[in-house]
Formats: structure tokens, C-alpha cells, sequence
């Protein structure tokens, strides 16, 4: 289903998408990482209703990261000549770095958390159905990165299978993960396609959108 939706919108794209799903479909790891890679859509929502201060942001964090590469390279003895059209950030920009984004751009570029994220963009989304799903993908995403974070040392307690030569781990049991990472992934490429296509595209896209959501739900 998720090649046939990238297939119809994104037809430059199909088959890298096609081949990439089907590597997802057979790889536990992967699937977990589409889990981990949804805010996409909801960062794009919060782009779009704050045009400005995106601009903004982005424009700041790009400046930040171009610095750091600089005085990395320049620690280890290389050639900054490119770097140096960089203009130095005033204090206050210094300040608001440190807030938004981690003194080494390690947050998103947003500079907004999960939590934050989710706020801002909950009145803007798209309808009251739509808003319960975008409370449910994330207190679903926030829980797994969670279980994530800590499946390693569960398992290690908990041999699934032994053998004379090995103990075999189930480090996250994928199987229960399946059905919620297919939803999610769906959801997410749907609501980021709608931010980057023109109607009459965009109104298509919805259409297949909500005629094919439903199956998700059936028993």
C-alpha cells in the first residue's frame, strides 16, 4: 500500500521508496527508526504556520552548525579559508543558541522538543479526527523511543531462544511493532507530501489518504 501511494504522488521516487520498503518490511532495526522519524510532519505543519520564525531558526541553526565544522576543522589543523566569510554571533544570538538548539546542534533545528512540538501544532492540525490520530502517533512514538532506549539491557535478561552455541536475543519484539510502525508511516508520508504538493495533487493525495487509513483500524 505504501509503495502504491508513494508510486502515484511521488513518481520520480517510486522505486527508491519501493526498494527501501521493502527492506523495512524484513528489518527489525529499521522499522524502529521509521518509528523514531515521524516528526517530519509535524515539523513541516509548524514550518508552515510559522513561516517567519522558521526562516528564522533555520537560518540561525545552519549559522551554528557551519561554525562548529569550522572550529573543528581549525582544531585539527585544517585549511578554514572557506569558513571565512562567517560573521561572528552577537552575544544575545550566542545566548539564544545555547536555549534552542545545545552548544552543539544537537537538538532540532526547531529548536522545539517533542512535548513543544506537539503543542504548537495541535490547534493548527488538520481536523478533530486527525487530532486524535496526531495524539496517538505521538504518545506512541515518545513511548517506543523510550522502550527503545532501554531494550538492550531488557533483553539481555531474557534469552529468546538457546542454543549449544548461542543465546539468541528478542530485543524488542518486533512482531507487536509491525501493525503501529506501517500505520505511523503511512501517516507520516501522507502529512508531509500534503505540505509540499499543489492541488489538485494535494486533494488527490488526501482522498487516497482517508479512503485507505480505515484498513489500519479493521480486525
Amino acid at each position: 500500500m505504501l509503495s502504491d501511494h508513494v508510486a502515484r504522488f511521488v513518481p520520480p521516487y517510486a522505486d527508491r521508496f519501493t526498494s527501501c520498503w521493502e527492506l523495512f518490511a524484513l528489518t527489525e532495526s529499521q522499522i524502529r527508526q521509521q518509528q523514531a522519524e515521524n516528526l517530519g510532519a509535524p515539523i513541516n505543519q509548524w514550518a508552515d504556520v510559522n513561516r517567519e520564525e522558521a526562516i528564522r531558526v533555520m537560518e540561525l541553526h545552519t549559522r551554528h552548525a557551519r561554525q562548529i565544522w569550522r572550529d573543528l576543522f581549525d582544531a585539527r589543523g585544517f585549511d578554514v579559508t572557506a569558513f571565512a566569510h562567517l560573521e561572528p554571533f552577537t552575544d544575545e544570538e550566542q545566548a539564544e543558541i545555547r536555549i534552542l538548539f545545545g552548544p552543539y546542534a544537537t537538538k532540532s533545528w526547531t529548536g522545539l522538543s517533542p512535548y513543544q512540538l506537539h503543542k504548537e501544532v495541535r490547534d493548527s492540525w488538520v481536523n478533530d479526527n486527525e487530532r486524535v490520530l496526531l495524539d496517538h502517533v505521538f504518545s506512541v512514538s515518545l513511548r517506543y523511543a523510550n522502550l527503545r532506549l532501554h531494550s538492550t539491557s531488557t533483553s539481555m535478561i531474557r534469552p529468546k531462544e538457546t542454543t549449544e552455541a548461542a543465546l539468541l536475543y528478542d530485543a524488542g519484539e518486533s512482531d507487536e511493532d509491525i501493525a503501529v510502525a506501517l500505520l505511523i508511516s503511512f501517516w507520516a508520508l501522507t502529512h508531509t507530501l500534503r505540505h509540499l504538493l499543489a492541488e489538485p495533487l494535494r486533494g488527490e493525495l488526501m482522498a487516497f489518504y482517508y479512503e485507505r487509513m480505515p484498513t489500519f483500524f479493521r480486525s
